[in-house]
Order: structure tokens, then sequence, then C-alpha cells
């Protein structure tokens, strides 16, 4: 019942997206409808800023242009074409996306879904590398690694409390 509102929900902010887009309302509709969105405009609304997000998520992951396309069955120029909203994704690059930790909801749709939690949401494209390279590294040093970084820390919250 509650992803079957949450539809419902979205399908009523495209049709009033799609009005306020064409800068009139339908003359078939009262003044309290919205003119259903006919398929091409509900398509052109969800594709806008797939490519940003896209390219968001890339960083997010610690990745290139290129290691990204590659790991997504793609060339790079495609990749780039992606992220400039040249060209839209298929199911298939889309899938392989999906395997390498991105959050599709958040690329279609620009919200982050339930499985991408906080921790995996970073700042910025430096915060990205250093998490993606964490998590790359075997457990023995990623032990020391994390002892390291904790005692960087404390360092320097003690000479900032004195």
């Amino acid at each position: 019942k509650r992803s079957q509102q949450l539809v419902s929900e979205k399908e009523k902010q495209l049709q009033q997206l799609s009005q306020q887009l064409a800068g009139k309302t339908s003359t078939t509709a009262t003044s309290d409808e919205q003119a259903p969105l006919d398929t091409q405009q509900w398509v052109t609304l969800t594709l806008e800023g797939v490519g940003d997000r896209l390219k968001s998520e890339r960083l997010r992951l610690g990745l290139s242009q290129e290691i990204f396309a590659e790991r997504c069955g793609v060339k790079k120029l495609t990749q780039y074409n992606y992220e400039k909203s040249e060209r839209h994704p298929d199911a298939g690059y889309l899938i392989a996306a999906k395997a390498l930790g991105a959050d599709l909801n958040y690329v279609m749709t620009g919200e982050r879904s339930d499985e991408a939690s906080a921790l995996d949401v970073v700042r910025d494209e430096e915060e990205a590398t250093l998490l993606t390279t964490f998590r790359h590294i075997p457990g023995e040093t990623r032990e020391v690694a994390q002892r390291t970084l904790a005692a960087m820390a404390e360092k320097k919250i003690a000479r900032s409390r004195a």
C-alpha cells in the first residue's frame, strides 16, 4: 500500500510539473484536476538530471569515467555522453551500475533509496576515493589504517581543545 501511495504521489508531482512546464492547464481538466501526462512528457521528466546524478554516483564510488564505463560494458565516450545527458543508459548498463554500488533509485528519480545509508553518501570526490580505497584493502591492513586514522583524529581533537 505504501509503495502504491508513493507512486500515486510521484505521478501527481509529475503531472503538476508537467503543467508548470507547459505553462497551461488542460481545457478538459477542472481547476482541481491535472491533465494526465502523455508518455513522452513522462519520459522527458523522468530523464531530466539523470546524467548529473549518474556522474554523482560514479564520483561517490570513487571511479573514473574510464573505469566505470569499462565495468558497465560501454566505452568512455558513451559514459561521457550519459553524464552530459546526450544519451540515456539502457537497462544492461543500469544493472551493471547497480552491481558496482550505484543507487539506481537516486540516478533515475533524484531520491535516495532506503538501501543507500547515510554512511554511503560522501561529501566530495576526496572522501569517495578514501572510502573506496579503504573498502579494497585487506582486513589486517584495514585495521592498521583505521587505528592510524583514529590516532591522528584524536591528536587533532586534543590540539583543538588546548
